[in-house]
């Protein structure tokens, strides 16, 4: 039925990030690209060697105190998950400046999709059974450099039923 006064939704106005339970026993260090299992819990991004994943986004693991904040207790640079610790991801996507991104060596490489190997390893050529997370945006003009969309949860969700 269209709308014939304002909708009123609880919302998380300007936020970009969630906060999702972390696999147990999973080490999930800061700025680590990261996924979602069919259970719900977060792990660290891996290609189709491992259990299938949909990418969530990158690991916020803000600087505490150990045994701060219920969500990403313990160190200040990674978490661990014991099956009641949360972690703080980025699910916006967020542009990676000047990435390390294998196969990247030319301005023509703008516009190509980018897959991850692992939580760190950005790759223009797909791993066996992966997903793609984001688009080159920019060349840096050295070989295997470049800006880097990453996609938002959403968009990789999306990404991953069509293809």
């Amino acid at each position: 039925m269209a709308l014939a006064a304002k909708q009123i939704w609880e919302m998380q106005v300007g936020s970009k990030t969630a906060s999702v339970l972390v696999k147990t026993s999973e080490v999930i260090y800061h700025g680590a690209l990261v996924g979602v299992d069919t259970n719900g819990l977060l792990n660290n991004w891996e290609d189709g060697s491992g259990a299938p994943l949909d990418f969530w986004g990158i690991a916020v693991i803000t600087d505490q105190p150990r045994g701060g904040l219920s969500e990403n207790k313990g160190d200040a640079d990674k978490v661990t998950g014991d099956g009641t610790i949360k972690c703080k991801v980025d699910i916006s996507g967020v542009i990676l400046k000047n990435a390390a991104v294998t196969s990247l060596d030319n301005q023509n490489d703008v516009r190509e999709v980018v897959y991850a190997s692992d939580e760190n390893t950005l790759d223009l050529a797909a791993p066996a059974g992966s997903s793609e997370i984001g688009i080159v945006l920019g060349y840096s003009g050295v070989s295997g450099y470049g800006d880097v969309q990453l996609f938002s949860a959403s968009e990789a969700i999306l990404a991953s039923r069509l293809a």
